[in-house]
């Protein structure tokens, strides 16, 4: 009886610790489109590097702009700060862990401004008022007329320690360039994303219970036949 015990205290911690525990699926949250800006300024080919078109004559006015109000189009002279929000509703509520989450936003034509010290790329970027940097650091930053200026660029940015696992919530991603003196004009802003991973929460599979069933039925009859 007691090798019987045994085997099935085995079999049942085998059965519920597979399949049971699984890391899920990446979540995207799109806000803005992955469309190109649009699809007016690449060519039809908007990836990380390639040339993006600045002016076209579609211009946001300067000010604040929320989720994809502000996007595709550029900003604009005379060099005045904006303000970008992007609100992601997310949902981590069958998650026991949170493993990596960033938001990437994809931007055509920003570059540090040469000389002054200024530009777009010293806005400050937050989430859920808790600061994350530089809009545009010094791996994508070149001075104001280069090659790279003129290009698509993503910007990434570690959001991980403020989703919760177990619980959802909405995440408040802002761009904030309303305090620099002299923001560089002509870029735009094509999309932000959330993407989040993590580890499912244990829930047990109706096979697993199946099985366990089984087992245990198994060895109730094995004990009666004694």
């Amino acid at each position: 009886m007691t090798m019987c015990n045994t085997v099935l205290c085995n079999f049942l911690a085998l059965a519920f610790s597979v399949g049971l525990s699984a890391t899920a699926g990446a979540v995207t949250i799109n806000i803005g489109e992955d469309d190109g800006f649009g699809g007016l300024r690449c060519g039809g080919d908007c990836n990380v590097g390639n040339p993006y078109t600045p002016d076209l004559g579609i211009y946001i006015a300067p000010g604040a702009y929320v989720d994809a109000a502000g996007t595709d189009a550029s900003t604009q002279t005379p060099f005045t700060g904006y303000k970008f929000t992007f609100n992601f509703a997310w949902d981590a509520t069958g998650l026991s862990s949170i493993d990596a989450a960033t938001v990437t936003v994809q931007s055509g034509s920003v570059g540090r401004r040469s000389g002054d010290g200024t530009g777009v790329g010293f806005a400050l970027v937050s989430a859920n008022a808790v600061g994350l940097g530089e809009f545009l650091d010094t791996a994508t930053g070149v001075s104001s007329g280069g090659a790279l200026e003129e290009s698509v660029k993503h910007h990434v940015f570690n959001v991980a320690p403020l989703l919760t696992a177990g619980s959802s919530g909405v995440l408040s991603f802002m761009i904030d360039g309303t305090t620099l003196v002299n923001p560089t004009d002509l870029f735009a802003l094509d999309y932000a994303e959330l993407t989040f991973t993590g580890t499912e929460a244990s829930v047990a599979e109706p096979g697993v219970l199946g099985l366990a069933g089984l087992a245990v039925a198994g060895v109730l009859a094995a004990r009666r036949r004694r």
